[in-house]
C-alpha cells in the first residue's frame, strides 16, 4: 500500500480491505477499505436477480470478493486466484479513484491508455464528464 494512502486507510478500516474483479475492465481489479466493499456489496446484491445483467454484476463483484489484510510492512497479498485472472505478474500499477483502487497489469493499462487515445484526440468530451457531475 502507498504511504500516502496507509494512514487515511487505517483511520477508516484499519487495512481490511476487498479484492474483487473489475466489472468493466478485463486486466484490473479494485480494492476496497472494508466499509465500503459493504456498502457497494449491498448495493449490488439489492439489484433484483431477475435481471441477466444485474446477476453477473452480482458474480463479477461480490462472487469474487476476497477479504485481505496488511502485513506488518503495508503489504497486501493479491490472491492467486485474482493475480492470474488479470496477469499480474511482477509489476502492476495501483491508482487511487475515489473510494477504491485500481490494480492494473503495468502493461494492460498502456494498452488501455493507447487504445483510449487512439479512438480520438484522447480528451474526455464534455459530455461525459456533465454526466461525471450528476
Amino acid at each position: 500500500m502507498p504511504t500516502k494512502y496507509r494512514d487515511a486507510i487505517v483511520d477508516i478500516c484499519k487495512g481490511e480491505m476487498v479484492f474483487t474483479y473489475s466489472p468493466y475492465d478485463a486486466d484490473s481489479l479494485w480494492l476496497y477499505p472494508l466499509p465500503e466493499w459493504q456498502r457497494v456489496q449491498k448495493d449490488v446484491m439489492g439489484l433484483s436477480s431477475v435481471n441477466p445483467s444485474h446477476r453477473m454484476l452480482q458474480r463479477r463483484l461480490v462472487g469474487a470478493a476476497t477479504r485481505v489484510s496488511w502485513d506488518g510492512n503495508g503489504r497486501i497479498l493479491i490472491p492467486q486466484t485474482l493475480r492470474e485472472r488479470v496477469a499480474i505478474d511482477k509489476r502492476a500499477v495501483m491508482m487511487g479513484m475515489g473510494a477504491k483502487f485500481e490494480i492494473w497489469n503495468e502493461a494492460a493499462l498502456a494498452d488501455a491508455f493507447d487504445q483510449y487515445l487512439s479512438q480520438g484526440d484522447g480528451v474526455v468530451p464534455s459530455s461525459e464528464i456533465e454526466q461525471l457531475r450528476l
